[in-house]
């Protein structure tokens, strides 16, 4: 009977133990990713010049928050665009899972408004734009 509940606690115990490891690992993983950024216009927006220049106000205003969510995690920032350049609206569409990531993720499109006025060739009064903040895992080196 001693032995069987010996051999029970010491089961017990590498289950931890590996459970502690796997989680580890997990972590570390997490910790080998890197940050992508990605915006997606209307379709009916098709002005290049003003997507790119968008794109870099939102890139250069991120700044990553002190946890990342899990690997493949995003936050999508869904932005309505007023002719003007102005933030019409801004609210999260997607959470990564990490309010901190989710967070940072918002502020970035706050901070990088006012954009450029559209450009002339635009109709529209606004336009939607979603702009995907991803944690990606690091490509594997040969």
């Amino acid at each position: 009977m001693k032995l069987a509940h010996l051999l029970a606690r010491l089961f017990a115990g590498l289950t931890v133990l590996f459970g502690l490891a796997a989680a580890a690992s997990v972590i570390g993983a997490a910790d080998q990713g890197t940050r992508a950024l990605s915006a997606y216009f209307a379709k009916d927006f098709t002005d290049v010049a003003y997507q790119q220049k968008a794109y870099e106000r939102v890139a250069a205003a991120w700044i990553r928050g002190t946890a990342n969510p899990p690997i493949g995690a995003k936050s999508v920032v869904i932005t309505t665009l007023s002719r003007d350049g102005r933030v019409a609206a801004a609210a999260l569409g997607m959470k990564s899972g990490v309010a901190a990531w989710d967070d940072a993720a918002l502020a970035a499109v706050r901070k990088a408004s006012p954009f450029a006025p559209f450009p002339a060739s635009y109709p529209g009064p606004t336009t939607e734009v979603h702009f995907h903040f991803e944690w990606k895992a690091q490509p594997l080196k040969h």
